[in-house]
């Protein structure tokens, strides 16, 4: 996020037309961060087969790459510590219910709307705004 790469990968999300009015080349940033993010996965993919000796069919359902939004979105987005703490929150909050009710899915879905009607700032993003606004403003003298 803070190298040349990420901000203007930043500036195209946050205004594509202004960024393509100063010379930016977006459709060339865009896909290069799709191939980036391709290459990402195909790592993932890779070592989990390596891991498990074996790739399920089950892989392949939409629900998976839903998972990992949610992951992303729990632990909060723009942040590389935001998606693993999202990740073990995830996957604690699933086996944690799931020992009580089969609807874990549900209840995944429930806190991932509190999280995001919570301002959207992710487990991680959260617990950095309350740690800067606990902080005393230093006065320079």
């Amino acid at each position: 996020m803070r190298s040349a790469f990420g901000r203007t990968l930043c500036g195209i999300h946050a205004n594509e037309q202004r960024m393509r009015a100063i010379g930016v080349n977006t459709i060339l940033h865009r896909t290069r961060a799709m191939g980036f993010s391709g290459l990402l996965v195909g790592v993932a993919g890779i070592l989990a087969a390596q891991r498990t000796q074996y790739i399920s069919p089950e892989l392949l359902f939409w629900t998976v790459s839903g998972e990992a939004l949610v992951v992303v979105i729990l632990g909060g987005i723009g942040t590389l510590i935001g998606p693993l703490i999202g990740a073990i929150a995830f996957v604690l909050l699933k086996h944690e219910v799931s020992a009580y009710t089969n609807h874990c899915h549900m209840v995944v879905g429930l806190v991932l709307i509190f999280a995001v009607l919570a301002g959207g700032r992710g487990i991680f993003g959260q617990i950095e705004h309350l740690s800067r606004s606990h902080k005393p403003e230093r006065f320079n003298t």
